[in-house]
């Protein structure tokens, strides 16, 4: 079945749900909004020369991606929801594609399990400094350990970042070996206090020592904070006046953080 809407030429805003575009699909020609469920080729898009927004749902390839960012100048806000994927994709996939996202206005970037994160991936998802919401699944076979120092960096690179979520799905390692690395976690956990623009943390299930938390007490902007994960003595929660603060060991709190769950 082709897509073939190139008559629509008074329509500027348009979402596609359930359906892979083909590159014989065509869309309405002065579209300043898309959101497409997933455009594996580049071709549908390349004639919208006056498309400034896009979403995708599903991945698309890095080359592809470089051919919308060489034709598509006047694009200004690209969300990249790569959360709908029927297989893992490779190292080498994975890092043609972060690189691709660099040569586009990434402003809000969801990457699940299917997409295996390297040191090379985070590097360039350091580089996207247009990025204001960052959501990341780790999978099952990612060891977060070993990418911590570089994630670390990245998001220390991202001053303009808002929204952050983080998701672990591995299983607790071995006390020991977490004592071992937890100098890694403890500069990924550090690295948050240098973005002073973020107001919504979510960090789901990793394991943390008692001190970790005392670094997010230097995001005096955080409005939203879910944190899920192995049980710490080193927060509380006090509720007063209608708001609800997070107090840490040593005095230190968060004043302004207006909800707070902690699993």
């Amino acid at each position: 079945q082709q897509l073939n809407l190139s008559h629509l030429t008074t329509c500027t805003k348009l979402v596609v749900n359930k359906y892979h575009c083909t590159p014989k699909d065509t869309l309405p020609p002065r579209l300043r909004q898309l959101s497409l469920h997933a455009c594996p080729m580049a071709q549908p898009l390349l004639p919208l020369a006056e498309l400034q927004g896009l979403t995708l749902m599903w991945f698309t390839p890095g080359d592809q991606l470089e051919l919308v960012a060489a034709e598509l100048t006047q694009l200004e806000h690209v969300e990249l929801r790569m959360l709908w994927m029927d297989h893992v994709l490779s190292a080498g996939a994975a890092e043609a594609a972060t690189k691709a996202w660099c040569q586009l206005p990434v402003k809000a970037l969801h990457i699940s399990e299917e997409l295996q994160l390297t040191p090379a991936c985070l590097q360039h998802i350091g580089q996207l400094q247009g990025l204001t919401q960052l959501d990341i699944v780790f999978s099952k076979s990612t060891d977060v350990y070993h990418i911590a120092r570089p994630l670390s960096v990245a998001l220390g690179q991202l001053q303009g970042l808002c929204s952050l979520t983080m998701t672990v799905l591995a299983s607790p390692v071995d006390h020991e070996v977490m004592v071992q690395r937890l100098p890694d976690i403890e500069a990924l956990l550090q690295s948050l206090s240098s973005l002073p623009n973020l107001v919504d943390l979510g960090w789901m299930y990793i394991a943390v020592a008692p001190t970790i938390p005392l670094y997010v007490s230097a995001l005096n902007n955080l409005k939203r904070l879910h944190w899920c994960g192995p049980p710490t003595p080193a927060f509380s929660v006090n509720t007063g006046d209608g708001e609800t603060c997070l107090v840490f060991m040593r005095d230190s709190s968060l004043a302004g953080l207006g909800n707070a769950v902690l699993g």
